[in-house]
């Protein structure tokens, strides 16, 4: 059961009732609409939402979608149908690997607790990412990976993104708090096989998160193997990143 955001809509919450203007919400965190996957009545069952928002992969014309001024709170993505994407994204499924997701993905005034993902992404996932926006957001108390021969396998504590197409994207990251987020590698942030474009975490908090195996908490994983890959451009600006298990960040070629 997911809240599914088709393109082009812009969602927004935070709203105390007797506003005129959208203008006049402050979706703060005492003042945000709640979006829930408890449907067990357990928090952390595998019984609860495998996805508690899902963007889907879009057509070849370029799109737009809006989400903010929400809590995310209470999934568990399970990959009992084996792929990794069932066991991505609990709280928010962006894309998949069946296509690209065009256009630009806005996300602001999003707060993510207690998501927990079997794979990658234990609150956030995107696959096939072409260009993110992200601000104002917090994501603590979230967890992937699982177990696999007594060995951790997964990535993407708080969130996990692949590029769209060739891995070619456009990210930006600022003013986001990650916060006590745990996975086997990426505890915090993991980009994975990026092949080229400019990724930024600007103005960000990363404290606290913890890597089950030698890692860090911001994991930039670019891909040398593509032909005309390996090239981009990674900006970390004005960031806290400290006090994280298994270091602050690590850029490996894979």
């Amino acid at each position: 059961v997911s809240f599914v955001i088709p393109h082009d809509v812009e969602v927004y919450g935070g709203f105390a009732g007797n506003e005129t203007f959208r203008e006049q919400r402050s979706p703060s965190l005492y003042n945000m609409t709640v979006l829930d996957g408890n449907l067990s009545g357990v928090t952390g069952s595998p019984q609860n939402s495998d996805h508690v928002v899902r963007i889907p992969t879009g057509g070849t014309a370029p799109k737009r979608v809006v989400l903010d001024g929400f809590l995310i709170t209470n999934a568990y993505a399970d990959d009992s149908s084996g792929t990794t994407v069932a066991g991505s994204g609990a709280g928010m499924l962006i894309g998949d690997t069946t296509g690209v997701v065009n256009g630009i993905v806005r996300l602001k005034n999003l707060q993510f607790t207690d998501c927990r993902s079997s794979i990658s992404g234990g609150a956030i996932a995107g696959f096939g990412m072409n260009r993110l926006e992200m601000s104002d957001c917090r994501i603590a108390g979230c967890e992937a990976g699982h177990y696999l021969a007594g060995t951790p396998v997964g990535s993407g504590g708080a969130i996990y993104l692949q590029g769209g197409g060739s891995g070619v994207a456009d990210i930006a990251m600022s003013a986001i708090r990650i916060v006590s987020n745990r996975a086997p590698e990426g505890s915090g942030i993991s980009f994975a096989g990026m092949t080229g474009g400019r990724y930024s975490l600007m103005n960000a908090l990363v404290v606290g998160n913890v890597c089950q195996e030698p890692s860090a908490a911001v994991l930039i994983d670019v891909d040398n193997s593509v032909t005309g890959g390996g090239y981009g451009q990674f900006i970390v600006s004005h960031c806290t990143i400290s006090g994280n298990f298994g270091g602050g960040v690590d850029i490996v070629d894979s």
